[in-house]
């Protein structure tokens, strides 16, 4: 599980990215912006899933540390975000809000590694 971990550790901040580039095409081309937009699920999903996994490993929440919150802000600034664009169709805010989820999440995954405090026994 360990590596599944790892994998998925560095996975979540590259979809992320890929988020960060389609909402920069649409904001700078100016294409697509009142479309609804179904791939935001798959970040949405596939962090929760990390999360869940992460909290296994730890045996607690993963709100250890300050990365780890950083980690849980990243994915509920997705879950707003994605509400927001459901109610408006407007997807021009993406770029911003997923630049900054992106940043959220790569510090995490980047720091994630020895700072998580271990569950206590």
């Amino acid at each position: 599980m360990d590596e599944l971990l790892i994998i998925a550790n560095w996975l979540v901040p590259l979809i992320y990215l890929a988020m960060v580039i389609d909402y920069g095409a649409t904001f700078l081309l100016r294409l697509r912006t009142y479309v609804r937009n179904r791939w935001v699920l798959i970040p949405i999903l596939f962090h929760a899933a990390f999360l869940v996994l992460r909290g296994i490993q730890l045996g607690s929440l993963p709100i250890g540390s300050t990365v780890e919150i950083l980690s849980v802000i990243a994915l509920s600034s997705t879950i707003v975000y994605w509400v927001m664009e459901l109610l408006s169709r407007d997807r021009r805010a993406g770029f911003f809000v997923f630049s900054l989820i992106f940043l959220f999440q790569y510090t995490s995954s980047a720091f994630v590694g020895g700072n998580a405090i271990p569950p206590s026994s």
